[in-house]
């Protein structure tokens, strides 16, 4: 009797251990994994959009899908050209990404992040703005291009 209730002690102890290990096993501790061919690319297209020497319209037209719209912080929408001759009034600064994730399913891409951008209005006056900012990604034509993007004001 002693040596069977041994038994199923060691028994037990193995299948814990077995579903310790197991349960160890399939919970990973998440880690920081290198960015995916989709990521680089859409930061470079990122870091092109944001480099004050493109202004000129014409320079990044073809990063925005046709059917772009953006929501700007007070609500009111752009269109892929109003929202490319706003920009090309605009005398950037500065673009800085705070904070970027990525989620990505399949096809699209959605980027949240914090940016802060300091640029100058047409008529001189400097802004300094921090916004977190959606960004809508679609893989089109065999290339990515910004179909939506949101912001919203953060606070100073």
């Amino acid at each position: 009797m002693l040596a069977n209730r041994r038994h199923w002690r060691l028994a037990i102890i193995a299948m814990i251990v077995f579903a310790l290990g197991r349960a160890m096993s399939l919970a990973q501790v998440p880690t920081k994994h290198p960015a995916t061919d989709a990521q680089s690319q859409i930061r470079a297209l990122m870091t092109r959009l944001d480099d004050p020497a493109t202004r000129d319209a014409s320079r990044v037209q073809s990063i925005f899908a046709d059917t772009f719209y953006a929501v700007q912080a007070n609500g009111n929408l752009l269109s892929k050209a109003e929202w490319l001759a706003v920009r090309s009034r605009l005398r950037i600064r500065t673009v800085e990404w705070e904070t970027t994730r990525f989620f990505e399913y399949g096809d699209a891409v959605v980027v949240q992040g914090d940016v802060h951008r300091t640029y100058e209005m047409p008529d001189g006056r400097p802004v300094d703005e921090r916004r977190r900012m959606t960004l809508v990604w679609v893989h089109r034509d065999g290339r990515w291009q910004l179909a939506a993007q949101h912001g919203t004001n953060l606070a100073p």
